[in-house]
Protein backbone atom coordinates (compact mmCIF):
# COMPACT_ATOMS: atom_id res chain seq x y z
CA UNK A 1 0.00 0.00 0.00
CA UNK A 2 1.14 3.27 -1.01
CA UNK A 3 2.22 5.77 2.24
CA UNK A 4 0.13 8.73 0.75
CA UNK A 5 -3.06 6.25 0.96
CA UNK A 6 -1.83 4.58 3.89
CA UNK A 7 -1.93 8.12 5.54
CA UNK A 8 -5.51 8.97 4.19
CA UNK A 9 -7.00 5.93 5.42
CA UNK A 10 -5.47 6.03 8.61
CA UNK A 11 -7.22 9.34 8.96
CA UNK A 12 -10.94 9.11 10.69
CA UNK A 13 -12.62 10.74 7.62
CA UNK A 14 -15.94 11.03 9.71
CA UNK A 15 -14.66 11.45 12.88
CA UNK A 16 -15.47 10.42 16.20
CA UNK A 17 -18.57 7.94 17.03
CA UNK A 18 -21.15 10.19 18.87
CA UNK A 19 -24.19 7.69 18.50
CA UNK A 20 -25.07 3.93 17.58
CA UNK A 21 -29.15 3.54 17.32
CA UNK A 22 -30.43 0.35 17.50
CA UNK A 23 -34.20 -0.04 16.81
CA UNK A 24 -35.65 -3.08 17.81
CA UNK A 25 -39.35 -4.80 18.24
CA UNK A 26 -38.28 -5.46 22.25
CA UNK A 27 -36.72 -3.08 24.04
CA UNK A 28 -36.34 -5.02 27.45
CA UNK A 29 -35.16 -7.85 25.42
CA UNK A 30 -32.33 -5.61 23.52
CA UNK A 31 -31.38 -3.52 26.89
CA UNK A 32 -30.95 -6.65 29.03
CA UNK A 33 -28.70 -8.07 26.48
CA UNK A 34 -26.77 -4.79 26.20
CA UNK A 35 -26.34 -4.67 29.54
CA UNK A 36 -24.87 -8.12 29.82
CA UNK A 37 -22.62 -6.89 27.25
CA UNK A 38 -21.35 -3.84 29.63
CA UNK A 39 -23.42 -1.38 28.28
CA UNK A 40 -25.82 0.83 30.19
CA UNK A 41 -27.20 1.79 32.56
CA UNK A 42 -29.91 3.16 30.94
CA UNK A 43 -32.21 5.91 30.64
CA UNK A 44 -35.99 4.91 29.14
CA UNK A 45 -38.44 7.85 27.76
CA UNK A 46 -41.79 7.03 26.64
CA UNK A 47 -42.57 9.34 23.78
CA UNK A 48 -46.44 10.38 22.65
CA UNK A 49 -48.19 13.09 21.28
CA UNK A 50 -48.25 14.97 24.53
CA UNK A 51 -44.62 14.61 25.49
CA UNK A 52 -43.20 15.00 21.80
CA UNK A 53 -44.63 18.39 20.52
CA UNK A 54 -45.01 18.51 16.51
CA UNK A 55 -44.83 15.24 15.46
CA UNK A 56 -43.84 14.77 11.77
CA UNK A 57 -43.42 11.76 9.71
CA UNK A 58 -41.34 12.53 6.72
CA UNK A 59 -41.97 16.18 6.71
CA UNK A 60 -46.04 15.98 7.20
CA UNK A 61 -47.45 16.02 10.64
CA UNK A 62 -48.07 12.73 12.23
CA UNK A 63 -49.43 11.13 16.09
CA UNK A 64 -46.85 8.32 17.20
CA UNK A 65 -45.64 6.97 20.64
CA UNK A 66 -42.23 5.15 20.71
CA UNK A 67 -40.40 4.25 23.76
CA UNK A 68 -36.48 5.24 23.56
CA UNK A 69 -33.53 4.09 26.32
CA UNK A 70 -30.73 6.21 26.48
CA UNK A 71 -27.08 5.01 27.60
CA UNK A 72 -23.61 6.80 27.56
CA UNK A 73 -20.58 5.07 27.19
CA UNK A 74 -17.18 7.04 27.06
CA UNK A 75 -18.83 10.28 25.64
CA UNK A 76 -20.86 7.94 22.76
CA UNK A 77 -24.56 7.65 23.29
CA UNK A 78 -26.47 4.53 22.85
CA UNK A 79 -29.60 5.49 21.47
CA UNK A 80 -32.47 2.32 21.46
CA UNK A 81 -35.80 2.81 19.93
CA UNK A 82 -38.98 0.63 20.03
CA UNK A 83 -42.09 1.98 18.10
CA UNK A 84 -45.21 1.40 19.88
CA UNK A 85 -47.75 3.26 18.13
CA UNK A 86 -48.21 5.22 15.05
CA UNK A 87 -46.40 5.44 11.59
CA UNK A 88 -42.34 6.12 12.40
CA UNK A 89 -39.23 5.85 10.35
CA UNK A 90 -38.53 3.06 12.62
CA UNK A 91 -41.34 1.00 12.48
CA UNK A 92 -40.64 1.28 8.65
CA UNK A 93 -37.14 0.07 9.39
CA UNK A 94 -38.93 -2.90 11.43
CA UNK A 95 -41.26 -3.56 8.41
CA UNK A 96 -37.90 -3.66 6.27
CA UNK A 97 -35.69 -5.93 8.44
CA UNK A 98 -38.80 -8.55 9.25
CA UNK A 99 -39.40 -7.02 12.60
CA UNK A 100 -35.63 -7.97 13.43
CA UNK A 101 -34.21 -4.59 14.04
CA UNK A 102 -30.71 -3.66 14.33
CA UNK A 103 -28.43 -0.99 13.78
CA UNK A 104 -30.55 1.85 12.25
CA UNK A 105 -28.03 4.82 12.15
CA UNK A 106 -24.84 5.79 13.29
CA UNK A 107 -23.77 9.58 13.83
CA UNK A 108 -20.22 10.90 13.59
CA UNK A 109 -18.64 14.27 14.60
CA UNK A 110 -17.79 14.77 11.00
CA UNK A 111 -14.02 16.70 11.92
CA UNK A 112 -12.54 15.53 9.32
CA UNK A 113 -15.42 16.93 6.90
CA UNK A 114 -15.54 20.15 8.80
CA UNK A 115 -11.92 20.63 8.50
CA UNK A 116 -11.64 20.05 4.54
CA UNK A 117 -14.33 22.18 4.31
CA UNK A 118 -12.91 25.48 6.00
CA UNK A 119 -9.89 24.47 4.07
CA UNK A 120 -10.37 23.76 0.53
CA UNK A 121 -6.98 23.45 -0.25
CA UNK A 122 -6.96 19.46 1.44
CA UNK A 123 -9.61 17.14 -0.74
CA UNK A 124 -11.35 14.90 0.70
CA UNK A 125 -10.43 11.05 -0.12
CA UNK A 126 -12.95 10.55 -3.41
CA UNK A 127 -13.75 14.36 -4.36
CA UNK A 128 -12.81 15.04 -8.05
CA UNK A 129 -12.96 18.85 -7.66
Amino acid sequence: MSKGLASALARPFLGRVLEICIVTPDLKSTLMGLVRSGIGSFRIFHFRPDTVSNQEIYGKPGTFEIDVAFADTDGMVWEVMQPVSGQTVMQDFLDRTGQHGGFQHVAFDCTEVNSATKDKQRPLLGDNV
